[in-house]
């Protein structure tokens, strides 16, 4: 929901919701738009496989009412980077709070899982063999991204129809443009 929708919304709710006469007096500091990551890329895939791993059972995925504004900001700016982010907590944790609690061994398997995460995610295949044919449209450039980082077709978003200006420098030649 948008920023501009959901505070009006809120704000209307507490009001109504206030029990035996309560006042709601709401002062807007700011808004930030929602973020929901994708979760079908191989980034994604590497990380959940790293987890079960580590812990030893399925990772879990867990939706929270707010949002950091910079992975809005990354997937405007980089809309083909998949977005994770990964925490260490436990039950009793007080998150960026007096007296935060986390439990060593959640660190220690949360250190083992982002070491199995990067040796996975390293390889993933990036570039199709010389003169293949990309199964995949990760593997094809449709789209310069910003900084002239070339990136893959987004499906159905903004800049999913733009050519690519082609191989960066000091990429594979062999890469099919489309």
């Amino acid at each position: 929901m948008a920023p501009e929708i959901a505070e009006p919304a809120l704000v209307e709710h507490l009001r109504a919701a206030a029990p035996w006469g309560v006042h709601v007096a709401v002062e807007v500091e700011a808004t930030g738009a929602p973020f929901e990551g994708a979760t079908d890329g191989p980034a994604y895939q590497a990380m959940a496989s790293a987890m079960q791993e580590a812990f030893r059972r399925p990772m879990e995925r867990l939706g929270q009412g707010g949002s950091i504004p910079l992975c809005t900001a990354l997937e405007e700016t980089f809309p083909e980077a998949e977005i994770i982010l990964i925490g260490v907590e436990e039950p009793q944790t007080l998150i960026h709070a007096p007296d935060e609690s986390v439990d060593p061994h959640e660190i220690a398997g949360m250190a083992l899982t982002e070491a199995l995460f990067l040796e996975q995610y390293a390889a993933v295949p990036r570039w199709p063999a010389a003169g293949a044919v990309p199964s995949h449209p990760s593997a094809r450039c449709r789209r310069l991204a910003p900084r002239g980082r070339v990136g893959p077709p987004r499906q159905g978003g903004a800049g999913a129809d733009r050519p690519c200006a082609g191989p960066r420098a000091g990429s594979p030649a062999n890469v099919p443009h489309a």
